[in-house]
């Protein structure tokens, strides 16, 4: 199964917070190929804000990369401006619009915790929370 895993999964593996648990058995079972990872660019991009990116590579994404379980996608300009509308449509912030919209088109489903994709963007892609895959 592909997974579009948000940033919000990956900052609670990192900083072991309270849901960390159910984090770390989703990644392990990913890289124990259960599951491969498409990450959208502006996931990455957000994750750097909050985690130096030695820090992450160490943590998580080389582990994810020497298995072959993760693949960046960057976003084409349509996917953008069909973000654009949705955000403003549905008063969700853009980048939520825009991993929405890369994971309908990569065939992923989206593991998270935001509201906005369970509540505004079911309609385009499934969501979950790690424990519900385990």
């Amino acid at each position: 199964m592909n997974a579009v895993v948000d940033t919000n999964i990956f900052l609670d593996y990192a900083y072991n917070r309270r849901n960390g648990k159910f984090a770390f058995r989703f990644f392990k079972d990913t890289i124990s190929c259960k599951h491969s990872i498409i990450m959208p660019k502006i996931i990455m991009t957000e994750l750097k804000r909050q985690i130096p990116i030695e820090e992450l590579e160490k943590i998580i994404l080389l582990k994810l990369r020497k298995k072959n379980k993760i693949v960046i996608l960057e976003e084409t300009i349509e996917q953008t401006k069909r973000a654009q509308i949705i955000c403003q449509e549905k008063q969700i912030p853009f980048p939520d619009a825009l991993i929405a919209l890369q994971a309908q088109e990569a065939g992923a489903i989206i593991v998270t915790r935001d509201k906005h994709f369970f509540f505004d963007l079911s309609p385009l892609v499934d969501c979950f929370k790690p424990e519900e895959l385990l």
